[in-house]
């Protein structure tokens, strides 16, 4: 737990155009139309992809981290192969979250993320 909140004050602090749930939605609506070679509002739909690559990079090496010690933490693929999420993949499971807990999107945009990839990449017990 103490590594998520370490990853959440780091990401907030660096995240002066923060939003909610909401906001957040929307960036990654617009996402989800560029990374399939639509036309969105780029900045809209970047802030979604950077946010969601930031998260996906942090998480996984949290989770490598955990390799021998019993514990689980981070996300990982389905393999548990220790490799990261593909962006578009992961853009379609945050968006997914956010569409499917409309009463959430009010709270802060980095937490429903992180919430939404951890929730559907959950790490097994590393031995």
């Amino acid at each position: 737990m103490c590594d998520y909140l370490f990853i959440i004050l780091i990401l907030s602090s660096q995240n002066t155009i923060s939003g909610d749930g909401k906001s957040l939605l929307d960036s990654c609506g617009q996402a989800r139309i560029l990374w399939n070679g639509g036309s969105a509002d780029v900045a809209k739909g970047m802030y979604c992809i950077g946010m969601t690559n930031g998260l996906v990079a942090s998480l996984v090496i949290n989770a490598n981290s955990y390799i021998g010690t019993g514990k689980s933490g981070g996300i990982c693929d389905e393999n548990n192969s220790g490799k990261f999420i593909p962006t578009g993949e992961a853009i379609r499971v945050i968006h997914n979250f956010l569409e499917n807990n409309p009463d959430r999107l009010k709270e802060p945009d980095v937490i429903l993320a992180m919430h939404a990839l951890i929730e559907h990449y959950q790490c097994p017990t590393n031995k």
